[in-house]
């Protein structure tokens, strides 16, 4: 299984693939000018969160709000990756990148659902 969504709006766009390993999610998200690998966040089915990011980077904030929403879904095991970059970034398009990332975890938990993907 492999699906994908997009979220934009006010020209910034984010995007999600979401790949079934075995019994669990591994989420590759990017977004903005310069989409990149910054940072990566584990989460379990029991909540236990795991984060790792480069030095400057702060993806891991809304990967690790992702992650923990899939896994209490899911019940299993979710890894998210990926970057978003937007040059001299405001702080309203920060605000604007975490909805969209809401929008896209929102889609994702409903398709899980809808398909009984679900491990």
């Amino acid at each position: 299984m492999n699906m994908h969504y997009t979220a934009e709006q006010e020209g910034i766009k984010t995007e999600a693939s979401l790949i079934k390993a075995g019994n669990d999610l591994l989420v590759v998200l990017t977004g903005g000018d310069m989409p990149h690998i910054g940072a990566a966040v584990c989460c379990d089915g029991k909540g236990n969160v795991k984060e790792a990011a480069l030095p400057g980077h702060k993806d891991q904030i809304v990967m690790k709000i992702m992650a923990e929403r899939l896994g209490k879904v899911a019940g299993c095991s979710v890894c998210v990756t990926g970057g978003i970059h937007i040059d001299g970034i405001t702080g309203g398009q920060i605000r604007l990148v975490m909805e969209l990332c809401e929008r896209l975890t929102d889609e994702m938990i409903c398709s899980l659902n809808e398909t009984g993907v679900l491990p």
